[in-house]
């Protein structure tokens, strides 16, 4: 949820602790005597889709971690806020943690916990979870004690006009990531860059003087 302008996420001690209630209807968040503006995640937030690697087996009241796969755009090397899709998986007692990891060559670790006393399966290609870039994770002290917040940033393609394309060309070898990185930099500062070879544009940051003798122009 966010927060004050701050995605964020409470565990249920920090909840429990403070006695704090959630009304979703109305999108407020009681700490105490005190009521705090919320807004859901916005369904414009790109995010990736997690399968798991290989079948798993989960014995009875345990946890373990699994290898899983990004489809399709991974970002490698870099944090992810890995969501599950639902708290619950198709099995009965088997739950997943919403959790922070590194990809790593398009794969990412997942935290299973089997509550029933009963081993449970866990297919090949299950479609468990989503993950999204995490941009900075730090802490902040409040009222209520420490909480940890987490940024997550959007990311976003951009299209870049034809003038660009000899730049983008010599951005070979990046990943995925970068490159969208890369776009986005370079929208930004489009204005810096000449349109063609007569698109000199004009400054007032330097002033030039040509010397012409006795000669007036």
């Amino acid at each position: 949820m966010t927060v004050a302008d701050n995605q964020v996420i409470l565990g249920f001690d920090f909840l429990s602790k403070h006695k704090c209630s959630l009304d979703l209807e109305k999108e407020i968040l009681r700490v105490g005597n005190k009521s705090i503006k919320c807004n859901s995640e916005s369904a414009e937030q790109s995010f990736c889709r997690i399968r798991v690697a290989e079948k798993v087996f989960v014995s009875g009241e345990s946890e373990i971690a699994i290898k899983s796969f990004v489809e399709g755009d991974s970002f490698d090397d870099c944090l992810v806020l890995i969501e599950p899709v639902s708290p619950s998986m198709s099995e009965p007692g088997l739950l997943m943690a919403r959790t922070i990891a590194k990809s790593k060559y398009g794969f990412v670790p997942l935290r299973l916990i089997n509550i029933s006393k009963q081993p449970q399966v866990l297919q090949k290609n299950t479609h468990s979870a989503v993950c999204e870039p995490v941009s900075s994770i730090y802490s902040s002290e409040g009222e209520y004690g420490e909480i940890h917040k987490i940024c997550v940033e959007k990311v976003l393609n951009v299209e870049l006009p034809e003038y660009m394309e000899p730049i983008l060309k010599s951005c070979d070898g990046l990943s995925n990531e970068q490159m969208i990185r890369i776009k986005q930099l370079l929208a930004k500062h489009l204005n810096v860059f000449a349109k063609s070879k007569t698109d000199l544009g004009r400054t007032d940051l330097i002033t030039h003087k040509i010397n012409t003798g006795n000669q007036h122009l």
